[in-house]
């Protein structure tokens, strides 16, 4: 009864054998294709390619006559052109958004706008991102709102959510902690 059996798993150890035989077999190719990939990478490493330089050819403006420009036009005419070129540079000027030259300290305080937004929440089930975005009155108050969130998040009593990308951003009290 013995004699069947220790040759059943001689036969298995030996299969067992093979199979190792051949994964290490593969495992060696396998890390011969990549030495011979990093050795030519390797032997490529150092090489330059450089490109000839462009030769550039210098254009030399024509000589203009100012006599000619200047010949039939008065002082008040360039007055005027000066007013009128004064007049487009503030025109392009950007006045609506005018970055304020001083920053108040503590006018808006991270704890003050976490304190709000908790009253907020509570108040409403969900509030959307957006319209808190359009609460604040300057750059600094945003900002300060959106630390407020994030360390809100941070410390696990909201949670954020958004359907989808660049979809609106949902704000939620989270009710596991409670």
């Amino acid at each position: 009864n013995l004699l069947p059996k220790v040759k059943v798993e001689e036969e298995e150890n030996e299969e067992d054998i093979e199979i190792k035989l051949m994964e290490r077999l593969i495992e060696y190719k396998r890390f011969k294709a990549v030495s011979e990939f990093f050795n030519d990478k390797y032997v490529s490493s150092g090489e330059v390619f450089s490109k000839k330089p462009e030769v550039i050819e210098e254009i030399k403006p024509e000589k203009v006559d100012n006599d000619d420009i200047f010949k039939n036009i008065t002082l008040l005419d360039l007055y005027n052109i000066y007013n009128k070129i004064l007049e487009n540079y503030r025109e392009k000027q950007n006045k609506v958004n005018v970055v304020q030259k001083k920053i108040y300290v503590d006018k808006y305080k991270v704890e003050d706008k976490m304190e709000e937004l908790l009253k907020k929440i509570n108040s409403v089930e969900v509030i959307e991102f957006n319209n808190l975005m359009k609460e604040s009155s300057c750059k600094l108050e945003t900002v300060v709102i959106f630390l407020a969130l994030l360390e809100l998040i941070k410390i696990r009593t909201i949670q954020v959510f958004q359907d989808e990308n660049f979809s609106n951003i949902l704000i939620k009290r989270r009710r596991d902690i409670e």
